[in-house]
């Protein structure tokens, strides 16, 4: 059986991220956070690789911004 990766819901990224739902939903239309609907377009869906990727570019950014502000 092929490997299947893990497939998190908008409360799964709330809950790990201690952000509010309306944050999640606004980072995914504005292209930050790759995510995709199921059929009939309801429920949001969030892949392991493009959330481990949303991280990683957060920490980027903070790292840049304090680096910044040091200077």
């Amino acid at each position: 059986m092929p490997d299947v990766e893990k497939i998190f819901t908008i409360k799964d990224v709330c809950d790990f991220l201690g952000a509010p739902r309306a944050s999640v939903i606004r980072w995914i239309k504005k292209g930050r956070l790759l995510a995709f609907k199921l059929p009939y377009g309801r429920l949001w869906r969030i892949k392991k690789s493009d959330f481990l990727a949303f991280i990683e570019a957060g920490e980027k950014e903070y790292i840049e911004y304090e680096s910044e502000k040091d200077d």
